[in-house]
């Protein structure tokens, strides 16, 4: 028994990195899909690209919690000797296969559903660069993802590798895949950095500007974790991948998982914008007399008196207690005057409400 809890064993730490990761990029997403809800808006095809996505991912680390549970995570002789024999292995190795594959998928669609959404708030030659990434990315990663079963001939070879046949330099595969993966990674900062070429063009104040373009750019730590999972790659060509790739794993789910929060806070920062804004107009009663105060910006009315002639008399600012002098105003003493009033009431659009408008109208519109 103590031998058998002395076994180094990376399965666990392999099941609580992607379950944690699968759970926070739910809450996000889940807050995503309510924010939508609560201001009336429809799902668009960003949506449903991302959920398709964090599925994906759901799916994948579902298959990585059966590896684990056949011994993914422990080294190989360990793995036959809690399997009773060396039956399992190729098992192991066509649930990764299958793995691998949905990783990919679950990257490059997250990442494809925040350039769709880049997509509804750019022009020209900048919608033309989105395109780019979007096919040259989707391209590159799904080629990637595929080598793994074209690179033997026949495919079965890949994971029962004493099936007769060929395969390539394990090095052509690794190359491509970590190619692949620094790619992927340059897109996540180019798609970080557009949308500051379209806010720095609007008509904001700049701490609005600023608010906005960073939560558009949460897309660099997606970046971050595409480069951290590009080191890991070089384990697919170890002798002990089934102990030494549990890292591989972890930060390939993160890197999707990370991209799903990221696409998630520019709509959060809307509705926290909205709530803050919302919490500003709340009116609260006065101990002394008990008369309802705004607690921020400015109202008031707008006062214009007409003679019975249709010309303007009088137009001011007041209070709604001066209401009654405010038409008085310029009548003659003693003379009775038909009048007609029109009062328009207002107050100020707080920074808040400005900035949650302008970030909904960039990264939430309906498509006509």
């Amino acid at each position: 028994m103590d031998s058998q809890q002395q076994v180094p064993n990376n399965g666990p730490l392999l099941n609580g990195s992607v379950w944690t990761l699968v759970v926070m990029s739910l809450v996000f997403l889940a807050l995503r899909l309510w924010c939508k809800y609560l201001s009336h808006r429809g799902l668009w095809w960003d949506d449903h690209i991302l959920i398709i996505s964090w599925v994906v991912m759901l799916v994948s680390s579902s298959m990585i919690s059966n590896s684990v549970a056949l011994g993914f995570g422990m080294h190989a002789p360990d793995i036959i000797a809690k399997n009773h024999g060396p039956q399992v292995l190729p098992e192991i190795a066509f649930r990764g296969a299958i793995q691998g594959m949905l990783l990919v998928l679950g990257n490059v669609w997250s990442k494809t559903s925040f350039a769709v959404t880049l997509l509804r708030i750019t022009d020209g030659k900048l919608k033309a660069l989105v395109w780019v990434i979007i096919i040259t990315m989707n391209v590159f990663m799904i080629v990637g993802g595929l080598l793994n079963f074209a690179q033997c001939t026949p495919a079965e070879k890949v994971w029962k590798p004493d099936t007769p046949g060929t395969c390539w330099s394990p090095g052509v595969y690794v190359g491509f895949s970590i190619f692949a993966g620094a790619y992927s990674a340059l897109m996540d900062i180019g798609l970080a950095m557009l949308p500051w070429a379209v806010i720095l063009k609007l008509q904001m104040k700049t701490k609005e500007k600023i608010g906005v373009a960073v939560a558009m750019s949460m897309g660099v730590f997606a970046a971050i974790t595409s480069i951290l999972k590009c080191t890991y790659i070089v384990t697919l060509e170890g002798n002990d991948f089934l102990y030494e790739g549990v890292h591989l794993l972890i930060w390939s789910t993160a890197e999707t998982a990370t991209t799903i929060i990221a696409a998630s806070i520019p709509v959060l920062r809307v509705l926290f914008l909205e709530m803050r804004s919302s919490n500003g107009r709340y009116y609260e009663h006065s101990s002394a007399n008990g008369t309802k105060k705004p607690r921020q910006g400015r109202t008031g009315n707008n006062t214009v008196t007409v003679t019975a002639t249709g010309r303007p008399r009088t137009t001011q600012f007041s209070k709604d207690d001066d209401s009654d002098r405010s038409i008085l105003h310029g009548t003659g003493i003693g003379k009775i005057t038909k009048t007609d009033e029109v009062r328009i009431h207002f107050h100020d659009r707080s920074d808040a409400e400005s900035e949650g408008i302008e970030l909904d109208t960039m990264a939430s519109r309906a498509d006509p």
